[in-house]
C-alpha cells in the first residue's frame, strides 16, 4: 500500500521521535514502510541508515549511505555518516574522503571536523588530525570531543607538554571529570614529573573510585624510570607490590563481563623497569603474570577461538611466527636476536613467518621484514592483531620482547598457539603462564638459572643467536674528536641511564680516584629530567669522596647510530653496566677491539656481555664482584701496554661472537623438539 506524500511527513515526524526516544524496532518498521512508496527521499534515507549504524549494523548503512550521496552530492550530513560508518568499517582512505567531502560542503561544523580528524588519526596522519581537532575547537571553543581527541592524539605521540596543555583548557571547563584528571596524569607521566602524576591519579581515583583504568595507570607510576637514589627504588618496589596485591584482590571475584572490560586496561609497561635491579621479582613477575593472564582470558573470548592444542606440520616444515613490534634493521632486540634466528632457520625444516606488531614503512623495517618467508599484517590493537596470530596456525609463536613491546607483551598473555615462547630481548621472565618456554643463551646463564624463571629454559648454545655486526666499514673517530688530553683515560658509560642502578653509584668516584686523570663519559637521556636525575646522584655520589663529579664526568648529546659507533672506536675502555648489562653495545665495542669491563651477574640480565667475553676467550675482563670490576678498571686505564695487549688478543677472537651456525643448529634441535 502507497502512502501518500502528507501521511508520509506525519510518519516521518513520528519515526524521528520513536528514533530519538530509542524504541530502534518501532521506528525501522515506520522507515521502511515510507521507504517502500518514497525510496529515495533523502531525510527518511539518511535516518533510517544512521538506525542501521547504531544498532550495530554498519554493513547494512553504508550502501545506503553510497547510494543516497550519490543522488544527493550537497547533502552534507549524508558524507558525514558516509564517512563514521566507513572509518568504523576500516575503510579509511574512503572515509577520509567522504569526510572531507563533508566539510567542504559545511564548512567550520565541529562535529565533522572531529571526525575527520579521527579518521586521519586511525590513518596515521597525525599532523593533519591535530590540524583538524584544532580547526574543530575554532568552530566550536567548547567541543570537548574535539579536546580530548587533541589531547589523545599528543598522548599517542608522546608528547606531554602538548597533552598537558590541552588538558589543562579541559579541567578549566569541567575540573569534575576524572577522565580528564587520568589523562592529566598520563601526560604528567610521560614528562617523568611522577609526583604530579600521582597527585593527578590521586584525583581521578576520588572522582571515580570504580574506575579500572584510574587503577591501572596508579599502577604503571609507581615505578621511576631512573630513580632518585636506593631509597626511592626500594620504596617503589614495595609500593609496586601492594598495588599488586590489591588488583589480585579486586579481580579475584570479579564476573568474566568485569574481566573482560578490565582487558583494555591490562597492559603492563612497567615491568620493563622492575628488570632494573637486582633484586629477584621472579615470584612478583609471576604473580603479575597470573592477574594479567586471567583478565586476557576473559577479554579473548570476546575477539578469538583459543587456539588448537595439537599443533599441525606443513609439508614436514615447522611452522614459526614471531610476534615482535622490532622488526627493525638497527632495533637492539632484531639485531642482536632475531636477526639471527631468522636468516638462519633452515627453511627446509621450517616456515618462518614475521607478524609486525606495530606501524613502520621505513627502510630498516623493510630490510627486516624481506627475510620472513612471508609477512601478516593488521591494524596495530588487541583485536585485529589476535585474529591475525591465529589466522596464521602457527605451530611455534615467539614473542621476543617482553614488556618492551605494549601490544606484543600484551599478545603473549594469550594463548594464541599450541607452542609459545619468550626470549631475551627483555632478559628477564615474563611471569606469564601463557609462555611455555624461554628461549636463552647457555654462555650467558648461571648454573641455577631456571629458578629464575616461570617458563621452561631452553638453553640453546653459545651466545644463542649468530650475530651480525652493524660497525662493519664504520671509521671510528680519533680521540682527538673527544678533545681530551692525551694522558687521560676514556671511559665509555654510553648506556641508557635507566641501566646505571643507584646500588652502584659508588662505583664512578671510586674509578675515577683509582683511574686519574680520566673521564667516565655517558650519553644524555631524550628526557632532560631524567639526565638531571641521574647527574644529581652522581653529584651525590662523588661528594662523599670530596670530589666534584663534573671534573671527572661528561655528558655527550643524542647522535644517529652512525655517528654513535664513530664516537664509540674513541673510548679507551668500556664499562659494562653491573646489573643490568649490554649485548649489542659490548659487541659494537669489541668491534673496534676496545677492552669490554664486565662483573658477572646473578642474573642473565646481568651476564650479557660477560657471556659474549667468556665465547671469545676473554674470560680475564670478567669479573666475580664490583670492588674487583673497578680495580680492572683502573689497572687497564692506568696501563697502555696491557690495553694494547688486550686489545690484540679481542681483534684475534672476536670472530668467534659472530655468525655462530653452531647456536643455530642448537636453536632448530630445541624447536624440533618442541613440536
Amino acid at each position: 500500500m502507497r502512502i501518500a506524500k502528507q501521511d508520509a511527513e506525519r510518519a516521518f515526524a513520528h519515526a524521528l521521535d520513536l528514533h530519538r526516544a530509542g524504541n530502534h524496532s518501532e521506528a525501522e518498521m515506520l522507515y521502511r514502510a515510507i521507504r517502500k512508496s518514497f525510496p529515495d527521499h533523502p531525510d527518511v534515507t539518511y535516518n533510517f541508515a544512521l538506525l542501521l549504524g547504531q544498532t550495530g549494523r554498519t554493513g547494512e548503512a553504508l550502501p545506503v549511505l553510497r547510494r543516497l550521496v550519490r543522488l544527493f552530492p550537497d547533502f552534507a550530513a549524508a558524507f558525514s555518516a558516509f564517512g563514521v560508518f566507513l572509518k568504523e568499517s576500516g575503510l579509511l582512505p574512503e572515509a577520509i574522503t567522504a569526510l572531507e567531502q563533508a566539510d567542504r560542503l559545511r564548512p567550520n561544523h565541529a562535529p565533522t571536523l572531529v571526525n575527520l580528524g579521527n579518521s586521519l588519526a586511525m590513518a596515521g596522519r597525525h599532523q593533519e588530525a591535530a590540524s583538524s581537532f584544532t580547526a574543530a575547537l575554532a568552530a566550536d571553543p567548547m567541543m570537548m570531543p574535539a579536546r580530548t581527541a587533541l589531547a589523545t592524539l599528543h598522548l599517542n605521540a608522546e608528547n606531554g607538554e602538548c597533552a598537558g596543555r590541552v588538558l589543562r583548557s579541559c579541567l578549566a571547563i569541567d575540573p569534575a571529570e576524572a577522565e580528564f584528571w587520568r589523562q592529566t596524569g598520563k601526560a604528567l607521566a610521560m614528562d617523568y614529573r611522577r609526583d604530579e602524576a600521582g597527585r593527578a591519579y590521586d584525583r581521578a581515583a576520588l572522582l571515580a573510585p570504580r574506575s579500572d583504568a584510574v587503577r591501572h595507570d596508579i599502577r604503571r607510576n609507581l615505578m621511576p624510570t631512573v630513580p632518585a637514589g636506593k631509597a626511592e627504588a626500594q620504596a617503589a618496589l614495595a609500593a609496586y607490590e601492594t598495588c599488586l596485591n590489591d588488583l589480585t584482590a579486586h579481580y579475584a571475584d570479579a564476573s568474566p563481563e568485569e574481566l573482560a572490560i578490565a582487558f583494555d586496561q591490562m597492559d603492563s609497561p612497567e615491568t620493563f623497569l622492575l628488570a632494573y635491579g637486582e633484586t629477584d621479582v621472579t615470584g612478583l613477575l609471576a604473580r603479575q603474570g597470573d592477574l594479567m593472564s586471567k583478565v586476557s582470558a576473559a577479554g579473548q573470548a570476546r575477539i578469538a577461538k583459543p587456539a588448537p592444542r595439537a599443533p599441525a606440520r606443513r609439508n614436514g616444515r615447522i611452522r614459526v611466527a614471531i610476534v615482535s613490534e622490532f622488526f627493525r634493521r638497527r632495533h637492539p632486540v632484531w639485531k642482536g636476536l632475531v636477526a639471527g634466528w631468522v636468516h638462519g632457520l633452515d627453511r627446509k625444516r621450517f616456515e618462518v613467518i614475521g607478524v609486525p606488531a606495530a606501524r613502520d614503512e621505513t627502510d630498516d623495517a623493510k630490510i627486516a621484514r624481506s627475510a620472513f618467508d612471508r609477512i601478516v599484517t593488521a591494524e596495530p590493537n588487541i583485536h585485529g592483531m589476535t585474529k591475525v596470530i591465529v589466522s596464521t596456525a602457527a605451530d611455534i609463536l615467539i614473542y621476543p620482547d617482553g614488556p618492551i613491546g605494549q601490544l606484543s607483551h600484551r599478545l603473549s598473555a594469550l594463548r594464541l598457539a599450541p607452542v609459545q615462547c619468550a626470549s631475551w630481548g627483555h632478559p628477564i621472565t615474563t611471569g606469564l603462564p601463557t609462555l611455555d618456554v624461554f628461549l636463552s643463551a647457555d654462555a650467558m646463564e648461571p648454573a641455577d638459572a631456571q629458578a629464575h624463571y616461570r617458563e621452561r629454559l631452553v638453553r640453546i648454545a653459545h651466545l644463542g643467536t649468530s650475530y651480525s655486526l652493524e660497525t662493519q666499514g664504520i671509521v671510528p673517530h680519533g680521540r682527538e674528536w673527544l678533545n681530551e688530553a692525551p694522558e687521560t683515560a676514556l671511559f665509555a658509560c654510553i648506556h641508557s641511564l635507566y641501566k646505571y642502578l643507584p646500588d652502584h653509584d659508588w662505583l664512578f668516584p671510586r674509578i675515577a680516584q683509582g683511574a686519574a686523570p680520566c673521564r667516565l663519559i655517558f650519553f644524555e637521556d631524550p628526557s632532560p629530567v631524567l639526565t638531571a636525575v641521574f647527574q644529581s646522584r652522581l653529584a651525590a655520589a662523588f661528594s662523599k669522596h670530596g670530589m666534584d663529579w663534573a671534573e671527572h664526568c661528561r655528558f655527550l648529546p643524542r647522535t644517529t647510530p652512525e655517528e654513535f659507533y664513530r664516537i664509540l672506536g674513541a673510548f679507551d675502555v668500556y664499562l659494562d653496566p653491573p646489573g643490568f648489562s649490554g649485548f649489542n653495545t659490548a659487541q659494537e665495542a669489541l668491534s673496534f677491539d676496545i677492552p669490554v669491563v664486565s662483573a658477572k651477574g646473578r642474573f642473565l640480565r646481568g651476564r650479557l656481555a660477560s657471556g659474549i667475553l667468556h665465547q671469545i676467550g676473554m674470560d680475564d675482563l670478567v669479573t666475580d664482584n664490583l670492588e674487583d670490576y673497578a680495580a680492572l678498571a683502573c689497572s687497564l686505564a692506568r696501563d697502555s701496554s696491557r690495553r694494547a695487549d688486550i686489545s690484540s688478543r679481542i681483534r684475534a677472537g672476536k670472530q668467534r661472537g659472530w655468525q655462530d651456525p653452531e647456536a643455530i643448529l642448537s636453536l632448530q634441535d630445541h624447536l624440533s623438539a618442541l613440536v
